[in-house]
């Protein structure tokens, strides 16, 4: 995922965070279903998670405080609501 600034193209904003377990790219079918029907999408890779889809791991020493102030930092550089 990457966040370049502010950008409106006029399409709703989805913002894909997955739980324990999972991997970034278990949201990829929806974030394709959602691209090809009207929204832009952004799946959020947790620090440290691995590229490989299929090994989900949970990255060490992660604390859901340092989650939610990273997106809410994300959130807040994308110039629009998601």
């Amino acid at each position: 995922m990457s966040v370049a600034g502010e950008w409106d193209d006029g399409r709703g904003l989805v913002l894909f965070i997955h739980g324990l377990w999972m991997n970034a790219s278990s949201w990829d079918p929806w974030a394709k279903e959602f691209d090809g029907n009207g929204y832009d999408s952004i799946t959020y890779r947790w620090p440290g998670e691995s590229e490989v889809p299929d090994r989900p791991q949970i990255p060490e020493a992660v604390r859901v405080r340092d989650l939610a102030g990273q997106l809410t930092g994300i959130i807040g550089a994308l110039g629009r609501r998601p």
